[in-house]
């Protein structure tokens, strides 16, 4: 009964069921990325995790709504021995997306972000001084391509990739990378870039609201 209560106002929100009614849409994907630009920053961090969750209003595949995107890169003793510094970034902002029924137990969506984004660091290691605190923001625009296997009613898993740019030029003087290792000045050119590639999630309200119901 409790069950019933809950699930009827998303039924009223998102509409019936089906792919042409108004749904409400949750989708998750754990990814990790690849640095592809600028050269400093390929060069220094190795991708860690690239993990978001958006909420999503659907109807007639075309689906809007919004985002929280954690990234999180590191220094690997493979690209600066010693260090071992830590980059951050927490993103939010909107999705636009489609979803295509390739058929009844599988969809292609695609979808951009475009969101801000703010950059931190910790672990950071300077020769001779404390590091000092450091932040950066940014506009990230973000395509993405999704191909989901439903294995429930209104529940799905599958692969995803992306690509994200990032409009702050990653510059390795504020974190005192460059006292270990020798950048040249095209290496800090360019906007921060990046390729992901994991595993997604859907999960469609209205139909396992249906279904409960």
């Amino acid at each position: 009964m409790r069950i019933k209560l809950l699930v009827l106002p998303l039924i009223l929100a998102f509409g019936a069921y089906g792919q042409e009614g108004l749904r409400g849409l949750v989708k998750l994907d754990f990814q990790v990325p690849q640095p592809t630009s600028n050269k400093a920053f390929k060069e220094s961090f190795t991708g860690i995790m690239d993990l978001s969750g958006s909420l999503c209003l659907s109807i007639r595949g075309f689906n809007f709504g919004g985002f929280y995107r954690y990234k999180q890169f590191q220094v690997q003793a493979n690209k600066i021995a010693n260090i071992t510094t830590v980059q951050m970034v927490n993103g939010a902002g909107l999705r636009l997306g489609y979803d295509h029924w390739i058929s009844d137990k599988s969809i292609f969506s695609s979808s951009i972000n475009i969101g801000y984004n703010w950059i931190s660091y910790n672990r950071v290691s300077c020769q001779g001084h404390a590091p000092a605190p450091f932040k950066e923001t940014g506009i990230s625009l973000e395509p993405n391509a999704n191909i989901y296997f439903l294995i429930d009613d209104g529940f799905g898993i599958g692969l995803m990739a992306s690509y994200h740019v990032l409009t702050y030029a990653f510059d390795p003087a504020p974190i005192c990378l460059d006292q270990f290792h020798t950048y040249n000045d095209s290496d800090k050119q360019g906007l921060t870039q990046g390729f992901s590639f994991g595993f997604c999630v859907y999960y469609d309200l209205a139909r396992e609201a249906s279904s409960d119901y």
